[in-house]
C-alpha cells in the first residue's frame, strides 16, 4: 500500500477543524475530518472502503487528526454519533459500523460497558487512554456518546 493524506482546502488555518481524503496509490479509499473547540471537545467523522478496514488504516487517520487537533485544542471529551448516514451510503444499511455493531451486540445481551468498547471507535477509546463513558442520545438510528479520561 502507498498511502497518502491530502489536507483539503476546507482545512482551517487556526487549527480547529482538519479534514484529509486517503488515497492509496492515487485511489480515494477513505476520507477523515475532525474538529475541536476551546471546551475541549473533539468530533470526528470516518470513512474508509470497506476493502481497506480492518487493516488499520482507519485508527493511523483518526491518531493524526486527532494529535493535530490536540496540539491546538487540548482534548478531555471525544464526542462520538454512531448513525445512519448518507456518508455510509455503501455500508450494511447506510449505517456506521459502530451502531451496526452495537445494536447486534446489544440484542445478543451484551452489557452496555462491553458493548461500547467492543466497537472499533471504543477499542479506539481504550488506546487513548478514554476510559470513561457517557451515553447522552440513544435510539435505532443514533448512538451518540461523550468518552472522557
Amino acid at each position: 500500500m502507498n498511502l497518502k493524506y491530502n489536507k483539503t482546502s476546507n482545512s482551517k488555518k487556526d487549527g480547529s477543524y482538519v479534514e484529509y481524503e486517503i488515497t492509496d496509490n492515487n485511489t480515494k479509499i477513505g476520507e477523515i475530518e475532525g474538529a475541536g473547540n476551546n471546551k475541549g471537545e473533539f468530533f470526528s467523522i470516518i470513512n474508509i472502503n470497506s476493502n481497506y478496514q480492518k487493516k488499520g488504516i482507519g485508527f493511523k487517520a483518526y491518531i493524526k487528526v486527532y494529535d493535530e487537533i490536540n496540539l491546538k485544542f487540548p482534548i478531555k471529551t471525544i464526542v462520538c454519533s454512531w448513525d445512519i448516514s448518507p456518508i455510509f451510503q455503501n455500508s450494511p444499511n447506510g449505517m456506521s459500523s459502530n451502531l451496526l455493531m452495537f445494536l447486534n451486540n446489544e440484542k445478543n445481551g451484551i452489557a452496555e460497558k462491553d458493548n461500547i468498547y467492543s466497537t472499533p471507535t471504543g477499542k479506539w477509546m481504550t488506546k487513548l487512554g478514554f476510559k470513561l463513558h457517557q451515553i447522552v442520545n440513544r435510539n435505532n438510528t443514533q448512538v451518540k456518546i461523550h468518552f472522557k479520561k
